[in-house]
């Protein structure tokens, strides 16, 4: 499960570092508009996703809970419930995390 997660979140975020390493690495438009532009849009999302992903991993979280609650103590669903909350948090530490050095890497280069 966790490797379908890593893979998931590698996929979303690789194209958020090529595009930061090719804005950054071209000499020719260094000072240009798409550039410059590029970086703040790459930065911007970055904070969306910064702000976005904590408040989902709580509401689902929450979800999680509601089910373990109404499940009638079914230890089969309280399993299930207490791995995909287990799931929910790393996803959020790594999403975070991901997101936040691309926010890093790209202020360097503006």
């Amino acid at each position: 499960m966790f490797k379908k997660l890593k893979a998931k979140i590698a996929l979303m975020v690789a194209p958020l570092f090529i595009l930061a390493v090719n804005v950054a690495g071209a000499t020719g438009i260094q000072g240009s508009k798409y550039a410059t532009g590029t970086t703040k849009m790459v930065r911007d999302i970055g904070a969306v996703i910064t702000i976005i992903i904590p408040i989902a991993c709580a509401a689902f979280i929450g979800f999680q809970a509601l089910s373990k609650y109404y499940s009638n103590h079914d230890s089969q669903v309280t399993i299930e419930a207490n791995k995909r909350t287990k799931a929910a948090l790393w996803t959020a530490v790594i999403g975070t995390t991901a997101a936040g050095l691309v926010t890093l890497i790209t202020s360097y280069y503006v």
